[in-house]
């Protein structure tokens, strides 16, 4: 009986060392037999191009791009400077995915008022209105705005457009002209402006270019 009981030990312990010696084995064969995920190709483009992705939070670079992702939506954001950022979500169902993005330039509305009211306004030189002049979709930049009216001193503006906030430009132009009172002793003198007869004395001549 002492023996049988000494080879049931011995069985015992034969299996449980057998078993550990197994166990890592068993896990080693599941880790290996795991499948790794599909993939999908995706290519992102924009107009222009040059544009910032990133995807899923993650920044990949500039547009034309192209990468791969698993099955699934992604959000896709699209940034350049001076353009308002686009975003787009991305359903990937096993076909490659091409998305082409136009991004719309950041503009500004400018309003451009002068008194007296009618003065023609130039944007670098091309003719825009008169105003009172609304300008809307101003694109970012630098400009030269000009002002002019007849009988006025013309004046010019630097404006300068940032971001998308409206802004306003007011003329107060000043007249080019001046008036001239004439008096003599005795009175009766012949006034001449130019080489042009304007009347006698006591006279008062408006509109003298200065």
């Amino acid at each position: 009986e002492v023996n049988s009981m000494k080879k049931s030990l011995l069985i015992f312990a034969f299996l449980a060392q057998t078993t550990a010696w197994l166990t890592p084995m068993a896990t080693f064969a599941v880790a290996t037999d795991s499948k790794s995920p599909v993939l999908t190709p995706i290519t992102i483009a924009s107009e222009p191009s040059g544009a910032t992705v990133t995807l899923d939070k993650t920044a990949l670079g500039p547009t034309p791009l192209t990468t791969s992702v698993s099955a699934g939506r992604h959000l896709a954001t699209i940034s350049l400077a001076n353009y308002e950022t686009a975003y787009k979500t991305l359903k990937v169902e096993g076909a490659a995915v091409t998305e082409s993005i136009k991004l719309t330039p950041i503009t500004s509305t400018v309003l451009i008022q002068s008194e007296p009211v009618g003065a023609t306004v130039t944007r670098d030189g091309a003719t825009a209105g008169e105003t009172p002049l609304l300008i809307p979709e101003v694109p970012i930049g630098k400009y030269r705005i000009g002002i002019s009216l007849t009988g006025y001193k013309p004046q010019e503006v630097d404006l300068t457009v940032a971001g998308s906030a409206p802004q306003r430009i007011k003329a107060q132009l000043v007249s080019s002209s001046a008036a001239l009172d004439v008096t003599s002793d005795p009175s009766g003198a012949g006034v001449s402006v130019n080489g042009i007869y304007r009347g006698e004395t006591p006279i008062k001549i408006d509109k003298i270019q200065e």
